[in-house]
């Protein structure tokens, strides 16, 4: 693209001044138009998640609740008791 702009900026050089137009700007694509770039880390972003699971795992080490589909799971498990009772 950029070699694109530099030959019509060289193009319009040579035009008189009432014939430049001008040049467009190179337009850049959204998120919604790469979704590819969701699986894109940097090594900042995967040491961040290594902590995050380092937290996970001491927290269930301590017996601390459990999150996620464990904790729903838990509380569905413990209802039903309930209701037997």
């Amino acid at each position: 693209m950029d070699s694109i702009r530099n030959r019509l900026s060289v193009i319009q050089e040579s035009l008189d001044p009432e014939d430049c137009k001008p040049i467009p700007s190179v337009p850049e694509l959204t998120d919604e138009e790469t979704p590819e770039r969701m699986f894109d880390y940097t090594r900042d972003s995967l040491l961040a998640f290594k902590k995050e699971m380092e937290l996970q795992r001491l927290a269930q080490l301590k017996g601390e609740e459990p999150t996620g589909f464990g904790a729903f799971n838990k509380q569905v498990r413990h209802m039903h008791i309930e209701m037997l009772n």
